[in-house]
């Protein structure tokens, strides 16, 4: 089952899961799902706190 993560793309090639933020194109890497799912949350907190600014 892919995963899948709200505002992101997700690409997991070679046991690393790449995040793209879909507005800011800020991005991330991590080794698992729940780091996945931790690095997104903080890619979206970061483009809320520079739209906000």
């Amino acid at each position: 089952m892919a995963l899948r993560i709200p505002n992101c793309h997700v690409q997991d090639a070679d046991g690393v899961i790449h995040l793209q933020h879909k507005t800011s194109g800020d991005q991330a890497t991590a080794v698992n799902e729940e780091q996945a799912h931790i690095k997104a949350a903080i890619l979206r907190l970061a483009y809320l706190w520079r739209r906000a600014a």
